[in-house]
């Protein structure tokens, strides 16, 4: 729904914002960002050592791989996000609103619906859990830098699910989620009416 004097979308009854500003997203994502790079990369460096890092650098960013799995792995990303939001919240395929944000040169993937705080959270997690965390695992395990680099990247990929995470971490399970339509962050419905925590 839109406010009929600005037109823009107001938020539905019983609902309250949990959001942060833009500029407080981009203040934020440079320490997350480096925070990820370090967690990655530091314990690769110390187990393989810089040499085996900067191989699988340079083989990961040559041009031939870097673009097919950026492409590759931005679609992956958003393709995550609404599946599990599908599958873990029972919701049909059909809810999952996928776009291209052309303001901020960004894909995205939206439910339509609320969603239970739980099933919620799983999908916001999923692409960095998916993407970032267990190739880093597997590229800690094995000594691979390609791996190494590829986790990482999509690990800051996750920054603003992160985030989002973090926005929420007050909210209790028994509420439910939606995206907010348009401002970062999202709308909580409480079950319990005496719950106000802000999250952000």
């Amino acid at each position: 729904m839109t406010d009929p004097r600005t037109g823009a979308p107001t938020l539905p009854p019983g609902g309250r914002e949990v959001v942060m500003s833009f500029g407080r997203i981009n203040l934020l994502a440079i320490p997350v960002g480096l925070a990820v790079v370090l967690l990655s990369l530091l314990p690769f460096t110390f187990l393989w050592g810089f040499a085996r890092l900067g191989e699988g650098m340079a083989g990961f960013f040559a041009l031939t791989s870097f673009l097919p799995a950026v492409i590759v792995g931005i679609v992956v990303h958003e393709v995550l996000h609404g599946i599990t939001w599908a599958l873990a919240g029972h919701r049909p395929l059909s809810s999952i609103r996928f776009g291209f944000n052309v303001s901020t040169l960004t894909p995205y993937a939206h439910f339509t619906e609320p969603l239970p705080a739980t099933p919620y959270r799983l999908g916001a997690a999923m692409p960095g859990l998916v993407l970032g965390v267990i190739p880093v695992v597997i590229a800690l395990a094995t000594g691979n830098g390609w791996l190494a680099g590829f986790g990482t990247l999509f690990l800051v990929a996750a920054s603003g699910d992160i985030l989002i995470l973090w926005m929420l971490r007050d909210v209790p399970a028994s509420s439910t989620i939606q995206d907010h339509p348009s401002k970062p962050g999202c709308i909580v419905y409480d079950a319990d009416p005496s719950a106000s925590g802000t999250g952000g």
